[in-house]
């Protein structure tokens, strides 16, 4: 499209309306749909912290409830377990980090693209 009398082209002018419509029609379902992508991967990740810190202190448990020993699994595995899940966190975290990163990267492109 060539300029007009002004000397800017009206392309800018499409873009920045459609930019608007864009926003309007669907910025709430995507910060819906990316909010609860993002709060489901923070939930998993404490859930995964907290199995972590249960499974670390599960032979400080047994010291101080020996009552708590029925389970017949041996105390280091336990312990072990507890280091396997918490570096599956830190993982997740990094993963969660890395989707949040990626989606705002995204939308600022996709402005930038659109508006010039």
């Amino acid at each position: 499209m060539g300029p007009n009398k002004k000397g800017k082209g009206t392309n800018q002018t499409a873009r920045l309306i459609a930019l608007i419509l864009f926003i309007i029609f669907f910025g709430p379902v995507l910060i819906s749909i990316l909010g609860s992508v993002v709060v489901g991967l923070f939930t998993i990740a404490l859930l995964l912290l907290a199995a972590a810190l249960v499974l670390l202190a599960s032979p400080i448990l047994i010291m101080v409830f020996p009552a708590s020993a029925g389970f017949n699994i041996p105390q280091l595995a336990l312990f072990f377990f507890g280091i396997a899940v918490l570096s599956v966190f830190v993982l997740v975290t990094a993963v969660v980090i890395r989707i949040i990163k990626w989606i705002l990267f995204t939308i600022w492109t996709m402005f930038k693209r659109m508006l010039g």
